[in-house]
């Protein structure tokens, strides 16, 4: 986590140098960037404010539209992880919904992953196990056609709880392993070892590793 503090403390020289070119695509990157990071470490209310300000620059006549679309998507998607850490699941249905739209219109293909899996992700937090597999079996598809590890273990991962809460052992067994394993070949490939080291410190894949562990010994 430390490591993505460093990380976090390097956005705002990035946004500086944004607003001084007026590059808007660039300013709201780096503050979803950034966004992104408080989510990951928890820190809900700065996550919010980053994200309060992209989309009062997305409203904005005077913003450029140029690539509005693609941060626009981006910031639908970050709006939905942030409603559902907080619970909100109609809010965070409402704004996957509009990251899918938004990314099935454009064809993007990362961001269709992931809206079905944060889709997924909120059938699951209201038992709703028929609806959550089908997405996540959508959102795995999708991330196994273009290649997208960090899509492929969140969902192997998610599919994993499905299966330990619907009581299917064995097959939770199997989601985890297929989580640590796409985890285990993306940090060989990390040539930067601060990324390496703060993907092997987040919560997410220790707790991978527990669980791929546990299933391993009963």
């Amino acid at each position: 986590m430390r490591r993505l503090a460093s990380r976090a403390r390097t956005q705002p020289t990035q946004r500086r140098g944004a607003r001084q070119r007026r590059d808007d695509e660039s300013i709201a990157n780096a503050e979803l960037n950034l966004a992104d990071i408080h989510l990951m470490t928890g820190d809900l209310p700065l996550a919010q404010q980053g994200l309060d300000g992209v989309q009062s620059q997305v409203k904005n006549p005077a913003t450029s539209e140029w690539m509005r679309w693609r941060y626009s998507i981006h910031l639908f998607a970050s709006l939905a992880d942030l409603r559902l850490a907080r619970g909100d699941f109609a809010k965070a249905r409402e704004a996957a919904d509009q990251c899918l739209e938004l990314a099935t219109r454009t064809n993007s293909r990362k961001y269709l992953a992931k809206a079905w899996r944060v889709r997924g992700e909120i059938a699951l937090a209201r038992r709703q196990w028929d609806e959550a597999q089908a997405a996540f079996r959508q959102a795995l598809g999708i991330g196994q056609r273009i290649g997208a590890p960090t899509h492929l273990w969140k969902t192997h991962f998610a599919l994993g709880r499905l299966y330990a809460e619907t009581k299917v052992p064995e097959s939770a067994g199997a989601s985890y392993e297929a989580a640590r394993g796409v985890v285990d070949q993306l940090m060989a490939r990390l040539r930067n070892p601060g990324l390496r080291a703060s993907l092997e410190d987040s919560p997410a894949v220790r707790q991978i590793r527990e669980l791929a562990e546990r299933t391993r010994e009963t």
